[in-house]
């Protein structure tokens, strides 16, 4: 892999850019010639059409396990988008809370569309996955109530009314890269999410791995012409020789899918895909165990906790209810023994003890009524 002309093709771009700006600065940008400085940086070609490898994409069992510990709202709601819209980070960081149209069908189901802007035009992409997501990040915005606001904004005091910049989305991931997930290996988590995530840092972390993962899984549905319109391309594009990424033995697996020897992958569970409420059509994350909306039990353990804490609930009242009764049965008794004694000086002591024990408070009324006799 020749990674380093990528690298060294981004400097001659930056490069460029400040001398034109250092030597021509009273000059249009557009209309800047290049300094003689920068003319002769070579220009190298890749020389393979892609960076990337069939096993360096992204899962969608991966995308769950980085869903499930990301501790951030607003980066779960990018990453699911992500994978919805297999679009260019740009094109997700120029979203608006008021790009994002949720929509239902006839039967209650529930999904979003937006319309993004690329390099080609404009093109509706729907959103089914990411729902919950998005719907659990708008409720954490901090300009929830502002519809022109920027749906991945940047959460620093000082960047709050701006979009999150493409730098500093690819700096989110290598910190959850290098700092974030490692850190999990030595947490009290599961043997099976540790080899996961041991297995996922060894995959490329970069936002445009995402559209890479994304377009190569909806390529194997899509007929050409609608997935060249999805991923952005012209219908003459080349794009799709850099961007799907296949093992090899793909024609084999649909051959045998189609003699029904082995089940269509279609057919089989997406783990991505939202857990709909039965009681109110939400839309909730794969692994809710309540409705986000009406706090539906979702799945059986949910129903299990559900009657155990009530079982807790009503076993305690029950202690509760028993104490009581007792209390009020040793109050009657005391009452009653009370009322026998005539001596004045052995009624004081009586409440004195009382007092001593804690049973009784000296701003009580019972304990004034009983050393004055009067009880």
């Amino acid at each position: 892999m020749h990674k380093w002309i990528g690298t060294h093709s981004l400097h001659r771009v930056i490069l460029s850019k400040f001398f034109k700006w250092l030597y021509f600065s009273d000059i249009e940008p557009k209309k800047r010639p290049k300094p003689n400085v920068v003319k002769n940086i070579p220009k190298y070609k890749r020389k393979e059409i892609s960076i990337y490898k069939p096993t360096d994409l992204w899962s969608k069992e991966d995308d769950l396990l980085f869903l499930k510990y990301c501790p951030s709202k607003r980066d779960r709601c990018y990453h699911a988008i992500s994978r919805d819209l297999s679009a260019r980070p740009h094109e997700i960081l120029n979203l608006r809370i008021k790009s994002i149209i949720f929509k239902s069908t006839a039967d209650a189901k529930q999904y979003a569309e937006v319309l993004v802007n690329g390099k080609t035009g404009s093109r509706h992409i729907p959103l089914i996955g990411s729902i919950p997501y998005i719907k659990d990040w708008l409720e954490a915005h901090p300009q929830r109530g502002n519809s022109n606001a920027y749906l991945i904004p940047n959460l620093s005091d000082r960047g709050q009314l701006c979009k999150l910049s493409s730098n500093g989305l690819r700096q989110n991931y290598m910190n959850y890269k290098t700092k974030l997930f490692p850190s999990l290996l030595g947490e009290d988590i599961s043997e099976d999410d540790k080899h996961h995530i041991k297995e996922l840092l060894n995959k490329p972390w970069n936002p445009y791995i995402r559209r890479h993962s994304a377009l190569t899984e909806k390529s194997k549905y899509l007929k050409e012409n609608i997935f060249r319109q999805h991923s952005g391309w012209a219908q003459n594009s080349q794009m799709h020789l850099k961007y799907i990424h296949y093992f090899g033995n793909e024609s084999s697996e649909s051959i045998l899918e189609l003699y029904g020897i082995t089940p269509r992958e279609k057919q089989q569970t997406d783990v991505l895909n939202p857990k709909q409420c039965p009681n109110c059509s939400e839309p909730n994350k794969p692994d809710s165990k309540f409705c986000a909306k009406c706090r539906m039990v979702l799945t059986y353990d949910a129903y299990n906790e559900t009657i155990e804490s009530e079982k807790q609930k009503q076993d305690r009242l029950a202690s509760v209810e028993e104490q009581l009764s007792s209390t009020q049965n040793m109050l009657e008794q005391l009452i009653a023994g009370l009322g026998k004694i005539t001596d004045q000086q052995q009624l004081n002591n009586v409440a004195q003890s009382l007092f001593s024990s804690g049973i009784l408070k000296t701003s009580s009324n019972s304990t004034n009524h009983l050393i004055n006799g009067t009880i």
